[in-house]
């Protein structure tokens, strides 16, 4: 069985599995739990914010980036569609997944034009419940990132990523989160492999306007050990969250890179979710 037909299993497997225990649980009811800006640079959930609450959930995400290098007459443009599922397990246990499918590039240069469809990565995560009192919520978690892209036709890419998140509630229309993880990728061809790690941190917070309305305001940094820098990028980011209902709502989020290596002009996404 092939590494994306597993990941495609565990995240229906996430998304019929029955919510035993809910004790890290921290719904605002009609707005559920408090979340940063879902959106980073990296492949599917890998690199991106969890909340530190552990909530019953499914979403779609459809995201897509930009690069345009004037000077080198370069540009790329990628597309793609993300579902993500989050369920508890345990009293202070959950899981999570999420999967790209379908993923679009489109790479015109001075002289060459190419484009292609195709399958992302994916992204198991375990997540644990470290300490929770009236306002304040730890949490800790270690993602997989699974390889199911069909990219990489002769070699495999994979990787690990620690973290931590805390979210902080001064009142409760006011959340503030913060994040620190570790997100290592591992490239194998034939018998020679590479890793490449960076150091990533984020914070964010919003407030909940009446009872449907969610503004987010947060930033994120990523430092590496490239040799041009350590700077990854340091990129300002928004989300506007609109609650329906009990658990259902769509947001609209934008990542913007202003100082860093980093080449992305803007990441943006367009998503629903359920909860329960």
């Amino acid at each position: 069985m092939s590494a994306r037909t597993l990941s495609l299993a565990a995240l229906a497997a996430l998304a019929l599995a029955p919510a035993t225990a809910l004790a890290q649980r921290c719904s605002r009811g009609r707005a559920g739990v408090p979340m940063a800006v879902p959106l980073t640079l990296g492949e599917a959930d890998f690199g991106n914010t969890p909340s530190p609450c552990s909530d019953l959930r499914v979403a779609l995400d459809v995201r897509g980036g930009a690069i345009i290098d004037e000077a080198d007459f370069y540009g790329f443009l990628s597309g793609e569609a993300v579902l993500s599922a989050n369920v508890p397990v345990t009293r202070r246990v959950w899981v999570s997944g999420s999967f790209a499918a379908p993923r679009f590039r489109y790479a015109p240069n001075a002289t060459l034009v190419g484009s292609d469809v195709g399958v992302g990565a994916s992204t198991l995560g375990l997540h644990v419940g470290l300490f929770q009192r009236e306002g304040l919520v730890v949490s800790t978690w270690m993602r997989l990132l699974v390889p199911t892209e069909s990219v990489w036709e002769h070699s495999v890419r994979t990787g690990l990523e620690p973290g931590v998140a805390v979210l902080w509630q001064p009142r409760p229309r006011v959340s503030v989160m913060g994040s620190f993880s570790v997100p290592v990728q591992l490239s194998f061809l034939g018998g020679r492999g590479l890793a490449y790690g960076t150091a990533r941190a984020s914070f964010d917070a919003s407030v909940l306007l009446g009872t449907w309305f969610e503004p987010t305001l947060g930033v994120e940094v990523r430092v590496g050990n490239d040799p041009a820098g350590a700077l990854e990028y340091l990129a300002g980011r928004l989300a506007l969250r609109f609650h329906l209902g009990r658990g259902v709502g769509v947001h609209l989020s934008g990542l913007v890179p202003f100082a860093g290596l980093e080449r992305t002009l803007a990441r943006g996404a367009l998503g629903v979710w359920v909860g329960w």
